[in-house]
């Protein structure tokens, strides 16, 4: 029985012994937390950007070097830099001891909105991205044409006599098709027709936004066609039938 006891207070200084070092170990660690500069920010590495200034980033974001790398609220950090209309998703990591790590995933321009003589950058949700002085981006299609009644960056934009989710879905539909990158210029005339001007000067004519997608199921191998024998000026146009046909010349 004595024994027995000797050794359950054995256990019990050994229990409180093993306690206070954990204690003193969590206190370390602690002053080493906010009272040393080992865990400081000495770094921030920006990842993913290249519509967006490095600078930019870093003034948004809100975070200083030498901050203590456990003090900052990632989740903030995040929530800030989200009000960027180019912004599209976010992550902040900590990389210990002193860096930390912001990767972005931007938005990517789709078309562009001719606009009381500046241009409208819109994404493939027709958001407004940017409005701009001039057409910068020469990769980009611009839009004429179009009669705009609301403009608010990172909304979308309204319009008067067309719905900006069928002009996305004009743009994206050139893209699977592959005409996309030959594409400069989408002009909305009169009774609703649609005139696409491609970079070798060819022009698509089509009659409306009606089976758009059949439609421009034929401009790729048309426009290959057209390249191979030279020519380049003239018209496909769907507004004479229920097939395609090129008037040269027009």
């Amino acid at each position: 029985m004595g024994s027995t006891r000797i050794d359950r207070k054995i256990k019990k200084r050994k229990l409180g012994l093993i306690i206070i070092i954990l204690l003193l170990l969590l206190a370390t660690f602690v002053v080493l937390l906010t009272l040393t500069d080992v865990f400081n920010v000495k770094k921030i590495n920006i990842l993913g950007n290249n519509k967006i200034e490095e600078k930019k980033i870093l003034l948004a974001s809100g975070v200083n070097i030498g901050e203590n790398i456990f003090k900052i609220n990632t989740n903030i950090i995040e929530k800030n830099l989200l009000l960027h209309p180019y912004i599209k998703s976010i992550k902040v990591d900590r990389k210990l001891p002193s860096t930390l790590v912001i990767n972005i995933t931007e938005k990517k321009e789709l078309l562009a909105i001719e606009y009381i003589g500046s241009y409208i950058y819109l994404d493939s949700e027709g958001k407004i991205l940017s409005i701009l002085a001039d057409s910068k981006h020469k990769d980009i299609p611009f839009v004429t044409g179009l009669k705009v009644e609301k403009v608010n960056v990172d909304e979308k934009i309204v319009l008067s006599d067309y719905k900006i989710d069928d002009i996305s879905v004009l743009a994206k539909i050139c893209k699977l098709n592959g005409i996309y990158n030959e594409l400069s210029k989408i002009e909305f005339i009169k009774d609703k027709k649609i005139i696409l001007y491609m970079k070798s000067g060819t022009k698509v004519a089509l009659n409306d936004l009606n089976n758009v997608k059949y439609k421009l199921s034929f401009i790729k191998s048309m426009l290959s066609d057209l390249k191979q024998k030279n020519l380049n000026s003239g018209t496909i146009r769907f507004d004479k039938g229920d097939n395609p046909i090129f008037i040269k010349g027009q």
